[in-house]
């Protein structure tokens, strides 16, 4: 497999697009008065069906759109088949 059929599905800007995601949530609780910040399992709500690769869609690779559940400290990610 050569360097290209690896690294030719790239998605430079995905970076950029989850730094600004994160960063308009983060935004929402800062400053805090005593710098520390309340998450909540809607905090970070925006995130669902972000696309590490615009160019090719977890849905469209994997045929289902996963769910994901967090308890506690616990994310959970589940396929369906």
């Amino acid at each position: 497999m050569s360097a290209e059929q690896i690294f030719g599905f790239h998605d430079g800007p995905m970076i950029n697009r989850l730094t600004r995601t994160v960063q308009q949530i983060l935004l929402q609780y800062y400053p805090s008065k005593n710098e520390t910040h309340q998450f909540n399992e809607d905090s970070f709500a925006s995130l669902k069906g972000f696309d590490f690769n615009i160019d090719s869609p977890m849905n469209k690779s994997l045929w289902t759109e996963p769910t994901i559940s967090l308890s506690g400290h616990e994310l959970k990610v589940n396929l369906q088949k």
